[in-house]
């Protein structure tokens, strides 16, 4: 992060500074005028600056940012049904580790196929925004090998792409 500040009586140079994140303590003044952040969970956060004058007198109302960090990409957490069969009417369940973004949930995005002959489905996101449900508009035949895709292109709320790594 990056600030700087004026005062009536205080050059904009003589300025000092302190800052923190959430609710954590306030760093010491100094006149640093940038702030590199510690490793934060991912979430919601808030920056907080304030600045202190020649006269000592600390600013009473610091500035603000709220910013989120986004550093693990969402993944699929949970198919249902679990194993190898499924119903051959049923609908198919993808949990995913968090809220996804409802666009990206897309027959484009999310596919059923037996071998390379795809299987046309309905897509559709529960409220929470974490469960799609996979619906073949035809019957799956039995005995045959069934493979649900789902691609990158699925997003979360902050547009994070569906981890691909299946472990």
């Amino acid at each position: 992060f990056s600030f700087g500040g004026s005062d009536n009586k205080t050059a904009s140079a003589n300025l000092l500074y302190s800052y923190r994140v959430d609710n954590g303590g306030w760093s010491a003044y100094s006149n640093q005028t940038s702030a590199t952040l510690p490793s934060l969970s991912d979430g919601d956060h808030t920056f907080y600056v304030k600045a202190k004058d020649e006269a000592g007198n600390e600013d009473a109302d610091p500035a603000t940012r709220s910013f989120t960090v986004e550093a693990r990409s969402p993944k699929v957490e949970r198919w249902s049904p679990t194993g190898t069969k499924a119903s051959r009417l049923g609908n198919i369940p993808a949990t995913f580790s968090e809220p996804m973004k409802l666009t990206t949930i897309t027959t484009s995005n999310i596919k059923v196929a037996a071998g390379s002959k795809t299987v046309p489905v309905a897509v559709t996101l529960s409220a929470d925004a974490k469960t799609a449900t996979i619906d073949p508009s035809q019957a799956l035949l039995a005995n045959k090998k069934y493979t649900v895709t789902i691609t990158t292109a699925v997003q979360d709320l902050h547009g994070k792409a569906l981890d691909q790594d299946s472990s």
